[in-house]
């Protein structure tokens, strides 16, 4: 069940590229903004 929860999270973390992105530029902790609100990438 857990692997499951990760897996969803991971591709709603990649349809918010942007803020991906923008991440990688500093620290890849986590994102505050998108539709869901804060998104945690691994």
């Amino acid at each position: 069940m857990r692997k499951a929860s990760k897996k969803l999270l991971y591709l709603q973390t990649e349809q918010i590229n942007d803020c991906k992105q923008k991440l990688l530029n500093q620290l890849p902790t986590q994102c505050v903004g998108g539709e869901t609100g804060d998104k945690q990438i691994i």
